[in-house]
């Protein structure tokens, strides 16, 4: 009779032999009724387990059971395929305090956004890349976000480290016209003694008219080509600046209302006065005349810089300027070709040329005034 059940009772010790567990495998609970199908291995111990009810639910691996039909079952081993595990979390130290070279004498909080151009010999056609400048001992978490036609971007963010630069993106030639805004926030970090600094936010606009003058393009300490560099920190010292004078504009206002209506002072001619042999620079760039032209076809577009030109011409000619400047960029010739019309036909006594290539490359028309 023992001969007759030695058979069957290999088979059970074979089919309870230790398997390991991986995402898929069918399980049954050994202290709970149903079972359910493994979607994570937790980690060494655990897993989660989909059961019949469409619940996720956390479950001791040494609880379940591998079900690999409806009538044989495989007791789990406690040790698990390595792939199966969660990655291995970064180490913060590496994140947050990355090793690098520190200048002992840098003490300054310095953070630059530059416009680096791709081709050095001939900037006023070029295009650009753009690049965040962390030049401190400080580490910083940045944010980068661009702003366009009211929506705004996640574009990057990360740690920037101390005394390093970073690519951010490119931009092609024809479309500095229509930049977004470039919005940065920062945290400014570091490790051991430090000063503590407040969360902070900037925003840029950069006029195109700055791509169209090669002397905005500075030698500087960053990268051997001349670049356009903004200084991200001098921005926000001015305006509480501005924001201190706008408090004293205000109360020197209600001191004004509270000492009773007097007679403002008449300012003199002197005062008055306009540098006639200036010359006056208009950008006539759509971005620059009105806030947002979402909506407005090419026609209306156009009629709105026809008659701000109109309008600074006749100002500069009432004024006696001797020279004026119109940027147009080039874009598609139309605007240009507008305005030199204009010129031909309602303007025959002034003279006008294309300004100079160096300052504006093909994207501008100087007029002079007798």
């Amino acid at each position: 009779m023992q001969k007759y059940l030695t058979l069957p009772l290999i088979e059970i010790f074979l089919k309870l032999i230790e398997m390991k567990i991986k995402v898929g495998d069918k399980v049954k609970f050994l202290n709970d009724v149903g079972g359910g199908t493994v979607t994570k291995v937790i980690d060494k111990n655990n897993v989660q387990v989909l059961n019949e009810y469409n619940f996720e639910v956390p479950v001791a691996i040494s609880e379940v059971i591998i079900s690999q039909d409806d009538s044989s079952y495989s007791q789990v081993s406690h040790e698990i395929e390595l792939e199966d595990l969660p990655p291995k979390p970064a180490d913060k130290e590496e994140i947050f305090y990355p090793k690098t070279e520190i200048v002992e004498d840098n003490i300054d909080i310095k953070i630059y956004f530059a416009f680096v151009p791709t081709d050095a010999n001939n900037i006023i056609n070029s295009d650009f890349d753009t690049y965040l400048i962390n030049d401190s001992n400080y580490h910083i978490m940045y944010n980068y976000i661009t702003k366009k036609q009211g929506q705004y971007y996640g574009t990057d963010a990360g740690v920037l480290e101390a005394n390093t630069k970073l690519s951010l993106e490119s931009f092609k030639r024809d479309a500095l016209n229509d930049l977004p805004e470039f919005i940065f926030q920062f945290i400014i970090y570091k490790k051991g003694s430090c000063d503590v600094y407040s969360p902070m936010q900037q925003n840029i606009n950069v006029k195109p008219t700055k791509f169209y003058k090669e002397n905005n393009f500075k030698e500087n300490d960053f990268f051997d080509e001349n670049s356009l560099i903004f200084n991200l920190l001098e921005k926000s010292a001015l305006q509480d600046e501005v924001d201190k004078l706008s408090q004293q504009d205000l109360k020197k206002i209600i001191r004004q209302k509270e000492s009773g209506n007097k007679r403002p002072r008449i300012p003199t001619k002197r005062e008055n006065k306009i540098d006639a042999s200036a010359i006056t620079e208009v950008d006539l760039h759509i971005n620059a005349l009105i806030d947002n032209s979402n909506g407005l076809s090419n026609s209306e577009m156009l009629e709105i810089q026809l008659n701000e030109f109109r309008k600074k011409l006749d100002e500069a000619i009432v004024n006696k300027i001797k020279k004026i400047v119109f940027i147009h960029g080039v874009g598609n010739g139309v605007l240009k070709m507008k305005i030199r019309h204009e010129l031909s036909t309602k303007y025959k006594k002034l003279k006008f040329q294309d300004a100079s290539f160096k300052e504006y490359g093909y994207g501008a028309t100087m007029v002079f005034i007798r």
